[in-house]
């Protein structure tokens, strides 16, 4: 009897958070907002991470709203919805670090078989092309490569999301890579 009461209990706040209340949005986060950060720290190892996915995980689930289907506890589905996304962003991350060591494993044998003078001529290509990438994407290379900072810190510095960062950063990767293919 008392599993069904929660279920029905459930049932109602969806279909609010559904009709889009930001009060059952505002209960939602915090009903669940800490418990969430606790989980994603332990998935991820670190606070700050577990806020961004839980932050992630939120904002996503009031976009998409109108399009939940939840079939088991709330609670649960968060949970999910979390490890979900921690899982993503995992895989984006090695995807990236393999192709980043792919990269400098390639630049290092290009490096042992060439020459001064073709090094030197890489070099300037690299920066022409770097100068050619339009000025948002420019901006956020030189603050990841030659300023050295972390795309969660080119992201604050830039006001923009660490999506953006790690969507451009692929771009000017493309670009300079197909340059230098050349």
């Amino acid at each position: 009897m008392q599993r069904k009461k929660k279920y029905n209990i459930n049932s109602h706040f969806i279909s609010e958070l559904k009709k889009g209340s930001e009060h059952a949005y505002t209960h939602l986060y915090k009903l669940y907002y800490s418990e969430l950060c606790n989980y994603a720290s332990i998935l991820s190892g670190s606070d700050e991470k577990a806020k961004d996915i839980v932050q992630h995980t939120l904002v996503k689930i009031w976009e998409k709203r109108m399009l939940l289907n939840i079939n088991s506890s709330l609670k649960g589905y968060l949970l999910k919805a979390v490890y979900n996304y921690f899982i993503d962003t995992q895989r984006k991350k090695k995807k990236e670090d393999h192709m980043l060591q792919r990269l400098r494993e390639e630049a290092l044998l290009e490096y042992i078989e060439t020459s001064p003078e073709e090094i030197e001529n890489m070099h300037f290509l690299i920066e022409e092309e770097i100068a050619n990438l339009p000025k948002k994407c420019k901006n956020i290379f030189v603050l990841a490569k030659k300023d050295g900072l972390k795309y969660k810190e080119v992201a604050q510095k830039l006001n923009i999301s660490v999506k953006t960062v790690e969507r451009q950063m692929t771009i000017a990767l493309k670009k300079i890579r197909k340059k230098l293919k050349k």
